[in-house]
């Protein structure tokens, strides 16, 4: 009986962590919204306009050849047009680099608002 038990519980637990598993693959995406304050070629500097409880103040955003640039309608765009002050909006993986000040490295780009 107590081998049977054992089994059950077994069972049981296993059927729960399988369904606690990410089945599709796809990596978790993260975002905030940020003014741009400087534009380089390997990245973004941004200040991040609202607080989330997680993202606030400045960020170094590192983009490379596997970054998408939108604008808000959807169109793709040429990093080359993103200038200081526009409002972005950055997806990314969820790691944050710990430095001064924090980088991450962004997966998309979107331009939400362009500077006057």
């Amino acid at each position: 009986m107590r081998i049977i038990k054992g089994i059950i519980i077994a069972l049981t637990s296993f059927l729960l962590l399988a369904g606690c598993a990410d089945r599709t693959g796809a990596a978790s995406e993260y975002r905030f919204r940020a003014v741009v304050k400087a534009v380089a070629d390997d990245g973004i500097e941004a200040t991040v306009t609202l607080e989330d409880g997680v993202h606030f103040g400045e960020y170094r955003i590192l983009t490379g050849d596997n970054t998408q640039y939108y604008s808000v309608d959807g169109k793709s765009v040429a990093r080359e047009s993103i200038e200081q002050g526009d409002v972005i909006e950055v997806t990314y993986n969820g790691q944050v680099m710990r430095s001064f000040p924090p980088q991450v490295v962004a997966t998309k780009i979107i331009v939400a608002a362009k500077s006057k």
